[in-house]
């Protein structure tokens, strides 16, 4: 299963170690391999063996299962990557292509013109991407295991979402019970830009938001009959 691996600055000084050895900044559990991590450096981000577009203007990682759009190699030994009409349709269209994709995925993309990196995840939440606050720098990873079995990171449990996940049975949304390791929810894309906050953005709704939401005069009186 193709795992993302990928890394951007959370501060201006985040930015600034991204122009130094990218191997600094990766935890063990990253792979290590400098030649196959595609990064831009000005603007703070790296992806590990995105796809790339023809003019450099942008990079996307997928791991994905998805219908309708035929992913390609087929050998199932080998990385796992959308069709490339899907994966044009996403790079040109952003997040207002996301809604159209169907099964399961999760992918981070970066767009150089806009300098936007959206990070999102299927409607039903069957793949998972995770995000690692350690201060300047935020490490995402679509495996949860690489971020929290790094011997450096201070492995800690998240009270409230330890207090949810008894009552509730679950942490609360975009939490995991790992403190400084939060989720994407299902449904939706994390939005950042250099210099900007993180934006949480919901790309999906099972509600059609042209449904009726209050009954009119005729309506009230079809219900009253």
């Amino acid at each position: 299963m193709t795992v993302i691996y990928g890394l951007f600055a959370k501060t201006a000084k985040g930015r600034q170690r991204f122009h130094g050895e990218l191997q600094a900044l990766l935890p063990p559990g990253f792979p290590q391999d400098r030649d196959a991590w595609w990064a831009d450096t000005d603007a703070g981000v790296a992806l590990h063996s995105p796809r790339t577009s023809n003019d450099a203007s942008g990079a996307i990682a997928f791991a994905l299962a998805l219908s309708g759009a035929p992913s390609q190699p087929l050998n199932p030994a080998e990385p796992r990557h959308p069709h490339p009409a899907t994966l044009e349709n996403v790079c040109r269209r952003g997040l207002d292509a996301v809604g159209e994709l169907r099964g399961e995925f999760v992918f981070a993309h970066w767009d150089g013109p806009r300098r936007t990196l959206a990070l999102a995840r299927d409607p039903v939440g069957q793949r998972n991407m995770f995000i690692r606050d350690d201060g300047d720098i935020l490490l995402l990873c679509s495996e949860f295991a690489p971020l929290i079995e790094d011997p450096g990171f201070d492995r800690r449990l998240d009270a409230e979402s330890a207090f949810n996940f008894l009552c509730f049975g679950m942490p609360p949304t975009g939490r995991t019970l790992a403190a400084r390791i939060a989720c994407v929810p299902a449904a939706h894309a994390l939005v950042w830009s250099p210099g900007h906050p993180l934006f949480l953005r919901r790309y999906y709704s099972p509600i059609g938001f042209d449904d009726r939401k209050v009954a009119d005069e005729a309506w009230r009186q079809r219900i009253v009959d």
